[in-house]
């Protein structure tokens, strides 16, 4: 599974990168931090998932995400924030996110996450973050 990583917190992106490096057949194949090249890289790279930060330098993950749904591609996206609430959850799953996580206090769950996604189909088991499943 080829994964992009977007959050403008470079320490949140390093973080994330040495959970996901620890996860057998992933690989990150780019980060990013604001939105006009969040949006060119997963455009160009076609990732299997996409984790993105609801806030980025010069612009907003949500926009983002509403881009590349609109251009059809198909990543598994999940969302992070440091402002969770229903709202901003609401506008995520409307916009066509897969999950949404706190990345504050969620953060293990997105790599948890990640690793239940590359297990195949038939055996998949995302019932450990219900609440978090959007679609």
């Amino acid at each position: 599974m080829n994964v992009v990583v977007v959050d403008q917190d470079s320490l949140f992106r390093k973080k994330l990168k040495r959970r996901l490096g620890k996860i057998r057949g992933v690989s990150v194949i780019g980060e990013a931090s604001e939105s006009e090249e969040a949006a060119a890289m997963i455009v160009n790279r076609k990732p299997d998932i996409v984790i993105l930060d609801t806030e980025l330098t010069n612009g907003s993950g949500i926009e983002v995400l509403r881009h590349i749904k609109h251009l059809i591609l198909h990543p598994t996206v999940i969302m992070v924030t440091e402002q969770p609430s229903q709202e901003l959850r609401s506008a995520c799953s409307v916009a066509g996110a897969d999950f949404f996580f706190d990345k504050v206090f969620e953060d293990r769950k997105v790599a948890n996450t990640v690793r239940q996604l590359c297990v195949p189909e038939p055996v998949r088991n995302l019932s450990d973050h219900p609440e978090s499943r959007l679609n």
